[in-house]
């Protein structure tokens, strides 16, 4: 029996230890190749390292395992930000996956009511999410466990590249144009 006194899933949920960084980094190559986007390089993976298991946390991160599996099928990595108007914190979901073999089992609904149960521990008032535009799946499974999209806000994005411009500096170029940003 689980915590709430249902049946036990026949899955298990645990935060990540340094020592599952190698396969948390095939998680996130996994779900860059899922987004069409560049996995982590072996900097980033350095970078992800210290942030997520050094000194000074960044974000935590949760993965899903299954007895007929050695590896992790799915993971989550959250996050904390602050609503000044709330004065509150709030919880951010940067990431969420569950590899395509495991799907519909119930392992990305049971992250998300993890993701519910720390933030409610940490005292968040709300709770966040973000999904590609194309990612029905993912549209369907926060819609149905209550979640809203937001249609009042626009999410901005200053790149690094960006940033450095407007700063003076890196590369120097003679004119500036913006590209679109990919996630």
């Amino acid at each position: 029996m689980n915590s709430a006194g249902t049946k036990k899933e026949p899955f298990v949920l645990r935060r990540a230890t340094v020592e599952d960084a190698p396969q948390l980094f095939d998680l996130l190559t996994e779900l860059a190749r899922f987004e069409k986007l560049a996995p982590p390089d072996e900097a980033a993976k350095l970078r992800l390292l210290e942030d997520g298991f050094g000194p000074r946390k960044r974000f935590d991160a949760y993965l899903a395992f299954v007895e007929e599996s050695e590896i992790p099928v799915g993971f989550c990595v959250i996050l904390e930000t602050y609503s000044t108007f709330m004065a509150r914190p709030r919880l951010l979901v940067e990431d969420l996956y569950v590899r395509p073999d495991f799907r519909r089992r119930g392992i990305g609904k049971a992250l998300i009511r993890l993701c519910l149960e720390e933030g409610h521990k940490r005292g968040c008032e709300r709770i966040e999410c973000f999904g590609l535009d194309w990612n029905a799946n993912a549209h369907d499974i926060y819609e149905h466990l209550g979640a809203t999209q937001l249609t009042e806000w626009f999410l901005y994005r200053f790149d690094k590249r960006i940033i450095e411009h407007h700063l003076g500096v890196g590369p120097k170029r003679r004119s500036y144009r913006p590209k679109p940003s990919k996630l």
